[in-house]
């Protein structure tokens, strides 16, 4: 789907004349530091980790070594978004989502052939990109938390500024991987938004947010993988 917008666009511009450059890049603003709230991008992640980083505990400095990695990995977020614009298709890139206790950004929502699509982009290695699909297309809990989290507070909560029409839904919600290592290959997973799924979801934000609003931190439930890249690892007296 992704791989077939991204060549209608370059056919448009090729047919147009237009090679130009355009890349317009939406800068996330910070929140002060007493302001900060959930990030939905944190959705499945180990529930302490998430308070305490909300709470503004010192944390080990990030590790700047990948910092040019992750700025490309960025960039081209921005320039899939312009692409689906330029092919005609997007509704909203880069969408703001907010109530008292949760910011996030979704990545793209755009209309493809008569459905509603929500995605979620991920920039991996080529490793991680053999490995999901040696797995069977698996990917990360904590992308299938992020991406359904965004669903959910538009679809149904309706957070922030409406997106959708009334009587309009979103149809699929997919998660595209590009491997950064050739920027060529994309990978389409589609995330079906199973009543269980649904329900695990909700209940890890109800465990996270009751949490927050009687101030006492939650039990810390991480992955294997996560505890060795926790900035609060050195803190930590759950960590594995």
């Amino acid at each position: 789907m992704l791989t077939d917008i991204i060549k209608e666009y370059f056919h448009i511009r090729t047919v147009s004349g237009v090679f130009d450059f355009d890349l317009r890049i939406k800068i996330h603003v910070e929140y002060p530091f007493e302001d900060k709230k959930f990030r939905m991008s944190d959705a499945g992640r180990c529930r302490l980790y998430r308070y305490w980083k909300r709470q503004g505990k010192e944390m080990k400095p990030p590790d700047t070594s990948n910092m040019l990695t992750m700025e490309a990995g960025n960039v081209l977020h921005s320039w899939i978004g312009n692409a689906i614009e330029g092919a005609g298709y997007l509704i909203e890139s880069e969408g703001l989502l907010e109530d008292a206790d949760r910011v996030g950004h979704f990545d793209v929502l755009f209309e493809y052939e008569g459905k509603t699509i929500l995605a979620d982009l991920k920039t991996v290695n080529g490793k991680k990109m053999y490995y999901l699909k040696k797995n069977g297309n698996s990917p990360d809990l904590h992308h299938v938390y992020q991406l359904i989290s965004y669903w959910y507070a538009i679809e149904e909560e309706q957070i922030g500024d409406p997106i959708l029409n009334e009587g309009e839904h979103i149809d699929h919600t997919c998660i595209f991987y590009v491997n950064r290592d050739n920027w060529s290959e994309i990978h389409e997973v589609e995330i079906e938004r199973k009543p269980l799924l649904i329900s695990q979801i909700q209940d890890d934000w109800e465990i996270l947010l009751d949490a927050w609003k009687v101030n006492t931190e939650p039990k810390a439930n991480p992955e294997d993988w996560e505890c060795r890249f926790c900035p609060f690892k050195s803190i930590c007296t759950e960590r594995r």
